[in-house]
């Protein structure tokens, strides 16, 4: 019985190692867009535009953070893309079709320079592709 016992002792050890192995490799780069996709998740869920704008200025300093990641600039994106929808297409109260061009400006300019980096990712096409759709909105 103490061998069964012992056995399992390692077993756990061994699987709380792995564990913390795993989420050490989260530190830096990784737990930072992980932590940035959260606030943007918590932005969306409650619907608010000063949430959004928190979740813009915490991707805008990762993209400085880490110049050749395109992650922050397609997240800069997503969520420049959402206060354009939020000003655009949200409730009257909230329409501002002027804001929501400057986001559309941004979310294209962001979009464009995560491509450069990421030439291979096909959601910041079709970002681009439907933000210049969007655009058409702007130009009589």
């Amino acid at each position: 019985m103490n061998f069964h016992i012992k056995g399992l002792q390692n077993t756990f050890l061994a699987v709380v190692g792995i564990w913390t192995f795993t989420f050490s490799n989260l530190n830096g780069f990784n737990s930072d867009i992980i932590r940035g996709v959260e606030l943007f998740n918590t932005a969306y869920d409650i619907w608010s535009d000063t949430k959004l704008k928190k979740t813009d200025t915490y991707f805008y300093t990762l993209k400085n953070r880490y110049p050749q990641k395109y992650e922050p600039l397609y997240w800069l994106t997503v969520v420049n893309f959402y206060l354009v929808t939020y000003y655009l297409f949200g409730l009257e109260k909230d329409y501002n079709k002027k804001d929501a061009e400057q986001y559309l400006n941004r979310a294209i300019a962001y979009v464009k320079k995560a491509i450069d980096l990421n030439p291979r990712d096909a959601e910041s096409y079709a970002l681009l592709g439907t933000m210049l759709g969007i655009g058409i909105t702007f130009k009589p």
